[in-house]
């Protein structure tokens, strides 16, 4: 099967990642993060005793771990020195693994709700710079970014609830641009932000009729995907836009209809420009042709 939007065409790979005894990776997966090493990492939501599974680039699977440590996970980050971080919104906290997943560290308070403004209160992506800074949206039941040192300091926050340019209504998902700029998927707000790496606003994108944007991510020829959940019931799509906001195509798929279902929750692209898309059904790999 052939899907395409404009000069964007891709072939949908079915029943990309083998699970545990072989079995297809089931049910409703949050995130798609790329190691450092070949390793690929796919966090479960509301998954019952699985959390993060592992898997190699061709879909067969490694191992998985912390069913006894994460509650819940979302969208992972990966530093650049392999790391692994899981926000978990459920108990309100940040954690660091290796790529084994031995426990390295914890931000916040495991079921326990910060200070308003504080880290943490639903916290949904992380993103890691080059140099090992990372940022954290703190975005289901408050409207937050927080900025960490390497070592787990905060640095500072900025974020409030609000329409107006500069202001958030649940950020859910997060990339760094090739220039190092924080792109917000601004989900209730229906639009992307862009803001400078200390907070400052710099633009937003909201007349290219984004709707419920969940995640977005930049390929290597600084062309961004960002996935929504759309306004029309049982339809989701793959926005497909210019690093300066231009929209060049959309795939839009109708329930349940391959690549994906109709409520796409994250999205990446490796470095040949083949898209992975998370759902309620697992993890579709769509191959650029």
């Amino acid at each position: 099967m052939i899907v395409s939007a404009g000069k964007f065409s891709y072939r949908v790979i079915e029943d990309w990642g083998q699970g545990p005894e072989g079995t297809t990776i089931d049910g409703h997966t949050a995130g798609f993060a790329f190691g450092t090493e070949g390793q690929v990492y796919v966090s479960r939501y509301n998954s019952g005793t699985r959390r993060i599974l592992v898997f190699d680039t061709a879909g067969r699977f490694i191992r998985e771990w912390g069913k006894d440590v994460v509650l819940e996970t979302h969208y992972l980050g990966v530093g650049p020195d392999g790391m692994v971080f899981s926000p978990d919104p459920r108990d309100h906290t940040v954690r660091k693994f290796t790529p084994e997943g031995e426990l390295l560290m914890t931000l916040g308070t495991a079921n326990q709700v910060g200070e308003p403004g504080m880290p943490f209160n639903g916290p949904t992506k992380v993103v890691v710079t080059a140099a090992g800074d990372f940022f954290v949206s703190d975005g289901y039941n408050q409207n937050r970014i927080h900025r960490y040192s390497p070592d787990g300091k905060l640095l500072y926050s900025w974020g409030e609830a609000g329409s107006e340019p500069g202001q958030l209504n649940q950020p859910h998902g997060m990339c760094l641009d090739p220039w190092g700029r924080i792109m917000v998927a601004d989900r209730m707000n229906h639009r992307v932000q862009i803001f400078t790496q200390q907070g400052k606003f710099l633009e937003q994108w909201d007349t290219a009729g984004l709707a419920l944007p969940h995640d977005m991510c930049v390929d290597q020829d600084n062309i961004v995907y960002v996935n929504d959940g759309n306004m029309v019931p049982h339809e989701g799509r793959i926005n497909i836009f210019t690093l300066e906001g231009e929209l060049l195509g959309r795939l839009a798929v109708n329930d349940y209809t391959p690549p994906v279902s109709s409520w796409m929750h994250g999205i990446n692209v490796d470095a040949d420009r083949n898209l992975y898309i998370t759902d309620l059904a697992g993890v579709h790999k769509l191959e650029r042709v």
